[in-house]
């Protein structure tokens, strides 16, 4: 099952979400791959793969490369990587979106971190994919960014697009009065699209020592578990509306 994490605002922990909740899914028992299509890197730095490997997910959807020469396992069992390269500067070939799908088809699931805004690559991941997650820092500004997400999934062509899951309220810090309104209108305005699960941002998650260290524990402990209960409501949410998972 393909979930792409998505969103035409940055600064939401869209890396982060993805990285996050693959570890989570992992953990419990699911084979689950992490696809970096942003240019940046952001997730295959927090996963330990820097910056611009010379074969990686470009390569890979653009028939360069085989699965077993670009997928590369991770610290956590269950969890593979499938990094960022430099091509993705361009833009997808014509086939991406239909060999994403193929090697999402080969694990339990596959999180596919999109780049920031609504350019091809980002248009090509939610073509390949089953379910979108939209992360929403709660704010004037990010709310104004979400209902643009949702309204331009919701007009983007395509027989096969992906299907939105949720929208994943990514708190940074003290939750403010400024945040706790946001929030509340974010819910009144997309009701069941809002997972109950709201994360806490956690600053060693922006850095790749702190994922390390979630890679070599035994246990989720701390702002993780947030991330296990938003794992278990997507499943819940997932087997709801008849996909299995």
């Amino acid at each position: 099952m393909n979930v792409v994490v998505f969103g035409l605002k940055g600064g939401q922990g869209k890396s982060s979400l993805a990285v996050r909740l693959g570890l989570s899914l992992a953990r419990a028992g699911h084979r689950t791959l992490v696809v970096d299509l942003c240019a940046a890197a952001s997730a295959s730095h927090l996963l330990g793969f820097g910056e611009g490997v010379e074969l990686g997910s470009a390569g890979l959807l653009g028939g360069k490369s085989t699965p077993a020469e670009v997928i590369v396992p991770t610290g956590q069992d269950k969890l593979l990587a499938l990094p960022a390269d430099l091509a993705l500067a361009g833009e997808p070939g014509p086939q991406a979106a239909r060999l994403l799908r193929a090697i999402g088809r080969r694990h339990d699931f596959t999180l596919i971190d999109a780049p920031t805004g609504d350019g091809p690559w980002t248009t090509m991941a939610l073509l390949s994919a089953d379910w979108a997650l939209l992360p929403v820092v709660p704010d004037e500004l990010s709310l104004v960014g979400a209902r643009a997400s949702v309204t331009w999934l919701r007009h983007l062509k395509g027989r096969k697009k992906a299907q939105l899951a949720g929208l994943v309220v990514n708190r940074a810090g003290p939750r403010s009065a400024a945040a706790a309104a946001a929030e509340a209108a974010l819910r009144d305005e997309r009701g069941r699209q809002v997972f109950k699960a709201a994360l806490r941002r956690d600053a060693s998650f922006s850095r790749p020592a702190g994922v390390a260290r979630a890679l070599r524990a035994k246990a989720p402990k701390g702002v993780d578990l947030d991330v296990q209960d938003l794992r278990r409501e997507l499943l819940r949410t997932l087997l709801r509306r008849n996909r299995p998972a």
